[in-house]
């Protein structure tokens, strides 16, 4: 139940039920009353009418005639009170007065008013009835009856009722209360302590509040929140390290080519040098500048993919001329080495992508396959759309891989770089995107002319491209790396 709506029910609850319960004993206080004045009045009227018994005396309303008080006194008690009124509406007697005489007269209208009539109010029954001489008035007399026990029951009926109502409104209150404690209070103190937990950097307590609604709803906002920025926390803190451990490797990796190219400019100094000597070092200074260039190269690209700037540099092209440009061109760094290249070029379609980006991407992945390559081994180049068929070169370990992006429904052009070798050890290859990670066992290892970056910077780039990027190693074969470029939705 949403938090508003619980809201309005609590605040009606709280307003309509005391408001139901009042009618409620207001109605069975007024059934109450209604049984109890019954009985009430049934034995108000035995004790009237057995005053009425005396009354009916027609000499006991004579000015002058002879009247036992006694008697008449004790006919009266403390609840019932007798007044004695002759035809002229002249009082003769009172039971609550001492004198005989008071020369209290009613007017007639008064006096006759209400006759045979049993008043009951509030506090007293009131009966009026004239007395008969020969067919003439010879008096009136007046019989009131208080209601003591009536005003008793009444005062404490009332008390009772008021008693209920009170008790019927705090448990009301105290079950809204609870409810309240337990829907709004408990969860805002949980969010509350998760918050300064949070804040603090100390361990945040897990939420275990299951009652549904906004509260629910804000606390897992709060949760998501919080596993956001950590996730923030902990990938700036890795850029961090990532930018220590960049820069000690950069000097590290710097430190070889700069010291050689030191150690070769002092010999250059040397007048006992031969011009083929002196040629042979010029040219060995100029390839581990060449190798400095190219980390540098690689730090920029790096960082540039990082920013994402590489993004706004995209084209259309036509994947036949670009992949057909994109593969060839290898042979002479393969031929070093004494590797057979072989290449697979079966595309359609248009590209969007940022052809540099691309280019620098193939250079990264193919000089690190032909750096893994053994001397006389094999490498195989492809590019492949998924409407062709797959080159008969994929070692066939890899086959069942490739198949699953070629049965895809999406279009796209596959990238293939197959070596044959030494398998990457599976606990690794994951480790290989990572930046800066090398598989050598020593970073200088010599030439490799290696930083790193280069699956790294291959990743991103393909990812920059909403393309994927996969790498399968096996023994005794060795190492595909597959590329997969969505072809733009007209195309396909």
């Amino acid at each position: 139940m949403k938090l508003r709506t619980w809201l309005l029910i609590a605040f009606l609850v709280l307003m309509l039920l005391p408001l139901a319960a009042g009618i409620m004993l207001y109605q069975l206080i007024g059934k109450l009353d209604e049984q109890r004045s019954f009985a009430d009045y049934m034995s108000a009227s035995k004790e009237i009418s057995a005053a009425e018994t005396y009354l009916q005396k027609p000499e006991l309303y004579h000015f002058n005639s002879t009247r036992d008080e006694r008697e008449l006194n004790a006919l009266t008690s403390d609840a019932l009170k007798i007044e004695l009124f002759s035809p002229n509406g002249v009082l003769i007697y009172s039971s609550m007065i001492d004198s005989q005489y008071t020369e209290f007269v009613q007017t007639t209208e008064s006096l006759y008013a209400k006759l045979y009539q049993t008043q009951i109010n509030p506090r007293s029954y009131v009966m009026k009835k004239p007395v008969f001489v020969d067919g003439e008035i010879a008096g009136i007399y007046r019989i009131t009856l208080a209601r003591n026990e009536w005003k008793e029951g009444v005062r404490h009926r009332s008390l009772w009722v008021a008693g209920l109502l009170c008790l019927f409104i705090t448990a009301l209150f105290i079950i809204v209360l609870l409810f309240t404690r337990r829907k709004l209070i408990l969860p805002m103190r949980m969010l509350t302590k998760q918050m300064r937990a949070f804040a603090l950097g100390e361990p945040v307590p897990e939420s275990v509040y299951r009652g549904g609604g906004e509260m629910e709803e804000l606390m897992n906002h709060f949760v998501e929140m919080r596993k956001t920025i950590e996730a923030s926390r902990e990938k700036l803190s890795k850029q961090q390290e990532e930018k220590a451990f960049m820069t000690a490797a950069l000097s590290h990796d710097l430190k070889t080519p700069l010291t050689s190219i030191r150690a070769y400019a002092e010999e250059l100094g040397n007048l006992k040098l031969t011009r083929e000597e002196s040629q042979e070092y010029l040219a060995l200074m100029i390839g581990q500048a060449d190798r400095m260039r190219h980390m540098l190269d690689d730090l920029n690209l790096y960082a540039s993919l990082e920013s994402k700037i590489t993004k706004e540099m995209h084209v259309k092209v036509d994947s036949a001329e670009f992949m057909e440009m994109l593969l060839e061109g290898y042979e002479p760094l393969a031929s070093v080495k004494n590797i057979h290249l072989e290449s697979t070029l079966t595309v359609s379609g248009e590209l969007e992508l940022n052809p540099q980006l691309m280019m620098r991407m193939m250079d990264n992945l193919i000089s690190n396959a032909i750096r893994y390559t053994p001397e006389g081994g094999k490498l195989y180049l492809g590019a492949v759309s998924t409407c062709f068929e797959i080159p008969e070169w994929v070692f066939p370990p890899f086959k069942s891989v490739v198949h699953q992006h070629f049965n895809q429904e999406k279009a796209k052009i596959l990238l293939l770089i197959q070596n044959d070798g030494e398998h990457i050890p599976m606990e690794i290859q994951a480790m290989l995107y990572e930046p800066f990670y090398q598989g050598e066992t020593s970073r200088n290892q010599a030439g490799s002319g290696s930083f790193g970056l280069g699956l790294t910077i291959a990743k991103m780039a393909i990812e920059q491209h909403q393309g994927t990027i996969m790498l399968l190693s096996e023994a005794p074969h060795g190492t595909l790396v597959i590329c997969g470029l969505p072809i733009s939705d007209k195309e396909s």
